[in-house]
């Protein structure tokens, strides 16, 4: 199967090399239409060989659950505090408005691009707006290269097809910026949430890969700084971890005034750890701005190399 698989990606590869040497809008649909066809292809042999094994033996269990389960140092005092980020979780990140999430996620994954592939589901920014983010990190090649950016389609089934095609390519961590544009069944807009949620976790679950949902607070949180989720739904139920980055507030309002936020620091609360076993992994703590939303402080002698110029993306 991974040889027709591998024989499939090729033929993608030469399609998207004639579909950027063509210049007629008809002949540009049918590319587009073949590719598409091809990746259902894949995705539907990746789902197939999935469904191998429906149960393993109690004894086969324990001896899988020997190995110890894997954390990424990310840097960050305030999420190494737990242990950094595991491998094969589902993370839901919640945070006020202009928190600095985005910025936060992109830097997390440019650290882990050092030395693995990672991929951002882009559907909330311009690719020049991007771009400059990523820029201002200093990212060496290695991280550039290793750092995946897709905004092809927010409808839930193609992101689902995207994220295992990216998987057997070797990806193992991706962030989907944000939950709210993207795409999915259902009567209403917990609904819709809670079978994002759902298909997100299950993909972590089974691949054991990690994924960091950026995902907004509700009304409320924003009103008295309690977190809570967006149309929460089972989304904090289906999340292995979830974070909270919230802008504290300053003053409360008054009648018609507008909420005011201390912007000089960030509080951080880690809400939901399925692999604390201790309880040391559930906490809150207040960290300056300048720590939350690095600048040129992210980069040191030891991990980045001279800047490079940014491929187009």
């Amino acid at each position: 199967m991974d040889k027709k698989i591998k024989e499939l990606k090729d033929e993608i590869q030469s399609l998207k090399i004639k579909l950027g040497n063509t210049a007629d809008f008809q002949e540009e649909i049918k590319i587009k239409k073949k590719i598409a066809e091809l990746k259902t292809k894949i995705y539907d042999m990746i789902l197939n060989s999935q469904k191998g094994n429906q149960y393993v033996t109690a004894y086969e269990l324990l001896q899988r659950k020997q190995k110890p389960p894997i954390f990424w140092e990310t840097g960050f005092k305030f999420i190494d505090r737990a242990g950094g980020i595991p491998k094969g979780a589902f993370i839901q990140f919640g945070a006020s408005s202009e928190a600095g999430k985005t910025t936060l996620t992109i830097a997390l994954a440019l650290k882990l691009a050092n030395y693995k592939k990672v991929c951002h589901f882009n559907f909330e920014m311009n690719e020049n707006l991007l771009a400059k983010k990523i820029k201002m990190f200093l990212p060496n090649e290695t991280q550039l290269n290793n750092y995946r950016i897709d905004s092809v389609s927010n409808d839930l089934e193609d992101l689902k097809r995207e994220i295992l095609l990216h998987i057997q390519d070797g990806v193992e961590f991706f962030i989907i910026d944000s939950r709210m544009k993207i795409k999915a069944q259902g009567n209403s807009r917990s609904e819709k949430a809670s079978l994002i949620s759902n298909e997100l976790a299950r993909i972590c679950q089974i691949n054991e890969v990690t994924i960091i949902l950026i995902n907004q607070l509700s009304e409320e949180s924003q009103k008295t700084g309690l977190p809570n989720l967006k149309e929460s739904g089972d989304q904090i139920y289906d999340a292995d971890m979830v974070w909270f980055l919230l802008k504290p507030i300053a003053k409360k309002p008054r009648g018609g005034e507008m909420i005011e936020f201390d912007n000089s620091y960030r509080r951080f609360i880690m809400f939901k750890n399925r692999y604390d076993e201790d309880g040391s992994g559930h906490y809150t703590t207040d960290v300056p701005k300048e720590e939350v939303i690095p600048q040129s402080q992210f980069t040191t002698a030891k991990e980045i190399e001279p800047q490079v110029d940014m491929p187009q993306i």
